[in-house]
């Protein structure tokens, strides 16, 4: 069960960042926790710590893959769940480890240590692609505020991800066209069926190629930002035009990773179903 910000909105504080840290933190080995007391009290902020057990803390945290956060606060503790706050704790120890490597050279990137590190960000980024549109840009905006390395692997890891998701539906087109009797089914449509395409790129292109040879009727490409009015003889319009235009009986969304956006605009203008190319396949 997720976290509502309500009850966690302290560890995005400029006085919550200063204070996470390896100086800051306990571990739990036998259950994969990591500890931290939000309260100055019970914190365990040791400033006398030395190097060999801030480089003990460095290999456990990298080494133990998927590792659970409990935030101890005066009346209640949270164990973190959600997948939003687990990379925002995440990248804020790899930012420290990060600074120390860097700056105090208390922690020496040994080559297993680097492996680890390196073994952590790809572990971050397959959970970034199971963030929301939404939280992604919630982190971004939280970590260009505080001014964190980290943001630069973000930008890269969304890069990756659309790239990564756009050769996935690719292949999966591809495939599609090759089974040309189990078209209909698997995309549960049927040549009475209407259809707008959302996207007049060569992802939308393809899908129209593929509708076509099965008798399924493309009426409109809805796109904002092609230079062409139309695609072998089917109209181009914007989502404003939706308002206009009843001729199609469903959107099919093809940039998905943007589904969330696009649907939340697209919904302004029309009151017919509007699904994600992903969901079809």
């Amino acid at each position: 069960m997720g976290e509502s910000h309500t009850n966690l909105d302290y560890i995005f504080s400029t006085e919550f960042i200063k204070k996470f840290n390896l100086r800051s933190i306990r571990f739990n080995k036998n259950n994969n926790f990591l500890i931290f007391y939000t309260d100055t009290v019970n914190s365990y902020i040791d400033k006398e710590i030395s190097s060999k057990k801030i480089f003990n803390k460095a290999k456990f945290f990298l080494e133990t893959p998927k590792i659970k956060f409990k935030i101890v606060c005066p009346k209640t503790s949270i164990i973190i769940q959600d997948s939003f706050y687990s990379y925002y704790l995440n990248i804020l120890l790899i930012e420290n480890i990060i600074d120390l490597v860097d700056k105090n050279n208390i922690v020496k990137l040994t080559r297993d240590l680097q492996a680890s590190l390196e073994k952590k960000i790809r572990e971050m980024f397959i959970l970034w692609g199971n963030l929301s549109r939404k939280n992604k840009m919630e982190i971004n905006k939280i970590l260009r505020n505080r001014i964190i390395k980290f943001e630069i692997f973000n930008r890269e890891f969304e890069t990756v991800y659309r790239y990564e998701q756009y050769v996935e539906l690719t292949n999966k087109l591809y495939n599609l066209a090759r089974q040309k009797n189990e078209v209909k089914n698997i995309l549960s449509l049927d040549s009475s069926t209407k259809i707008a395409i959302y996207g007049a790129g060569n992802i939308g292109r393809i899908l129209f190629k593929i509708l076509k040879q099965n008798n399924i009727k493309t009426k409109i490409f809805i796109d904002q930002y092609s230079s062409n009015d139309s695609f072998q003889g089917t109209p181009i319009i914007s989502a404003e035009a939706l308002m206009h235009n009843r001729i199609y009986d469903i959107i099919i969304v093809t940039p998905i990773y943007d589904f969330d956006i696009i649907y939340n605009k697209l919904k302004d203008y029309t009151d017919k179903p509007i699904i994600s190319l992903n969901e079809l396949l």
